[in-house]
C-alpha cells in the first residue's frame, strides 16, 4: 500500500475518535492570538501516527484513533520509572486510562 493510504487510515482513527469518543468535531478558532487546530489538529497527529504504523490500513486506521497516546508511548519507551512506587503509580494510570477510568482518582484510591 502507499504511504498516503497509511496517512488517510491514520487521519480517518482520529476523526472516527473525535466522533465516537469526544462526540463532536471541533473546528480550529484563534483565541488571544493562539491557534487551536481542533479536531484538525487531532486529524494530523492521527495521520502522523497512522504513517508511522505502517502496517496495514486497519493497524494505521487504530494508531490514529489512539494519536497522543501512540506518540506519548513511543516517546516514552527509553524511560523506566526509577523505583517501585513510579512503577505501580505508571501501571495503575495505563489501567485506569484503558478501563475509561480518571488515572488521578485510581492513583489516589490505590494509595
Amino acid at each position: 500500500m502507499s504511504p498516503w493510504s497509511y496517512f488517510l487510515a491514520g487521519a480517518l482513527g482520529a476523526l472516527a475518535k473525535d466522533l465516537l469518543v469526544d462526540n463532536e468535531v471541533e473546528l480550529p478558532k484563534k483565541l488571544n492570538g493562539k491557534l487551536f487546530l481542533g479536531s484538525l489538529g487531532g486529524m494530523l497527529t492521527g495521520a502522523l501516527a497512522g504513517l508511522l504504523a505502517d502496517t496495514s490500513f486497519e493497524t494505521a486506521f487504530l494508531a490514529g484513533f489512539g494519536g497522543t497516546a501512540f506518540f506519548e508511548s513511543l516517546l516514552s519507551r527509553g524511560k523506566k520509572p526509577s523505583n517501585r512506587k513510579e512503577l505501580m503509580e505508571a501501571i495503575i494510570r495505563w489501567v485506569a486510562t484503558e478501563e475509561g477510568v480518571d488515572p488521578d482518582l485510581a492513583v489516589r484510591v490505590a494509595k
